[in-house]
């Protein structure tokens, strides 16, 4: 026990630095991607979507500009913000292990240290115990303020255009004017 404790003392903040850096860049990467996402959205459903094709005798590029969204295309995008929103879940719900860290490190600190003989070892291992929890909450509190305004505010906007479009959709299909796709 004593070795667990002693390990948990040693490197907790080193694992709560690696753990904050690792939500941290997962978050980013979620909101970048998902981003990218919003973004192609609201062209599709803005109905202007460019599409590049190669001649293949000249292999010249030209663009090709057309409005046809249908039912598959969203659901593919839906999937693939579906498959992301799950990605993002883990990393948001890793912030709060962050300060049950902290507390382990202060816990496992001060049981470590309450059996010293010497009062100044006991205040100056306080220190140590303490700052565990302190960066641990340092870092939930900015992931948490980063995640408000950053990720959870894009998977809301992106949840908005797909109920915009299925608004859209539904009303097509009860007026009639739902088109067949041609190619």
């Amino acid at each position: 026990m004593d070795a667990i404790l002693k390990f948990i003392n040693d490197d907790i903040n080193l694992i709560i630095v690696i753990v904050g850096i690792g939500v941290f860049a997962g978050l980013i990467v979620c909101a970048i991607v998902l981003t990218n996402e919003r973004h192609m959205l609201e062209e599709m459903t803005a109905g202007k979507r460019v599409r590049t094709v190669v001649n293949p005798d000249t292999l010249a590029a030209t663009q090709e500009h057309y409005s046809t969204v249908t039912r598959e295309d969203t659901d593919t995008r839906r999937q693939h913000f579906n498959r992301w929103c799950s990605y993002y879940s883990v990393f948001a719900q890793l912030i709060g292990i962050l300060p049950l860290m902290g507390i382990l490190g202060t816990v496992a600190g001060l049981i470590l240290n309450v059996r010293a003989q010497d009062l100044e070892a006991v205040f100056a291992s306080l220190n140590t115990a303490l700052s565990s929890t302190l960066l641990a909450l340092f870092f939930a509190i900015v992931l948490k303020i980063f995640d408000s305004f950053g990720t959870s505010r894009i998977i809301f906007q992106i949840d908005t255009l797909f109920d915009d479009y299925d608004r859209r959709f539904r009303d097509a299909i009860d007026m009639g004017n739902l088109g067949q796709r041609h190619e």
